[in-house]
């Protein structure tokens, strides 16, 4: 029987580039369950996603969560198409990678990341501590709304913690060294969920579906670390 390839982008930037392009592509109704499967797993994908950053404490604005989306299914040359991740325009497509892969400090920490901090001091009044210092005290402002006192998850402990800083421009500045000198450690929490979804389990059910061997293909664009740090 005919090979089958299904093809899962997930590219920030594949998303933002080819979404004037749908257009262009054939109708893929001529095998539904394919379909249907396809985007089955590509939800599943962004539940886990979700999960794995729960579960890592990675939950502040909220941002990672909810920008992160599949695109259309559309179908080119034999192949199947779906674009899952963050759309270059958005906010998280700045800094999900950093988060999922973490950033190498000046001295220490995610050796294998791409990612690394080009000095070991940030500027009093750069980005970075101007950063730090709101997520002081948006944690702060959770806090104080806090009404459960007991069996706290993991979120609701750091938020606590840092609750009890200073949410001044000194302790920012503080944390921002400190982040510099020892890096950003990996989450995984999106590349760790495509091996979690994207499994055997998902290759045998396409398999099933077209009757034949199936291929996925997975890219994913690098984010840039932020200007203070090239």
């Amino acid at each position: 029987m005919a090979k089958v390839d299904t093809v899962v982008v997930i590219d920030d930037a594949i998303i933002a580039s080819e979404a004037g392009k749908m257009s262009d592509y054939a109708s893929v109704g001529e095998l539904p369950f394919v379909k249907k499967v396809i985007l089955s797993y590509a939800a599943k994908f962004i539940i886990q996603v979700q999960k794995n950053l729960i579960k890592a404490n990675k939950t502040d604005t909220g941002r990672l969560e909810t920008e992160i989306q599949q695109g259309d299914l559309i179908k080119a040359d034999g192949s199947y198409l779906i674009d899952i991740g963050y759309l270059k325009t958005s906010e998280a497509a700045k800094y999900y990678d950093l988060v999922n892969k973490g950033v190498k400090g000046f001295y220490s920490g995610s050796p294998n990341s791409p990612y690394s901090f080009k000095s070991a001091y940030p500027s009093m009044n750069g980005p970075m501590v101007t950063a730090i210092q709101k997520w002081v005290k948006r944690n702060a402002l959770a806090q104080r709304k806090e009404t459960q006192k007991f069996n706290l998850s993991g979120l609701q402990k750091k938020r606590k913690s840092v609750a009890q800083l200073n949410t001044g421009r000194t302790t920012a500045y503080l944390i921002a060294r400190k982040i510099k000198q020892r890096g950003l450690p990996k989450t995984g929490f999106f590349d760790n969920a495509i091996d979690e979804v994207f499994n055997e389990q998902f290759y045998a059910k396409m398999a099933k579906a077209v009757g034949g061997d199936v291929r996925v293909y997975i890219k994913q664009a690098t984010s840039l670390i932020n200007d203070e740090n090239k």
